[in-house]
């Protein structure tokens, strides 16, 4: 179901707005829609990170098992000592 909604924005501001909207040859009520449904609250809580994370990453991650005292600092500058080396 359709609402309308009315919105005071200056007018250079608009004649912008429908420009760019006429040359996406998209309606100005469907660009507002669509960035509305971009700005998701519920995506910027971190128990929601994961949603980001790609599928592979999330196969790949615990696949190493990795000492609690592994220095990966010291790890990178000793392979490019021995890499430039």
């Amino acid at each position: 179901m359709n609402t309308k909604l009315t919105l005071k924005l200056g007018s250079n501001f608009i004649k912008k707005a429908k420009n760019y909207s006429k040359n996406k040859k998209i309606s100005l009520s469907k660009l507002v829609e669509k960035f509305f449904s971009t700005l998701d609250v519920e995506s910027k809580k971190p128990s929601n990170i994961n949603n980001k994370i790609s599928p592979v990453v999330k196969d790949l991650s615990g696949i190493l098992d990795v000492d609690n005292n592994y220095d990966i600092k010291k790890f990178k500058k000793n392979r490019l000592k021995n890499k430039y080396i």
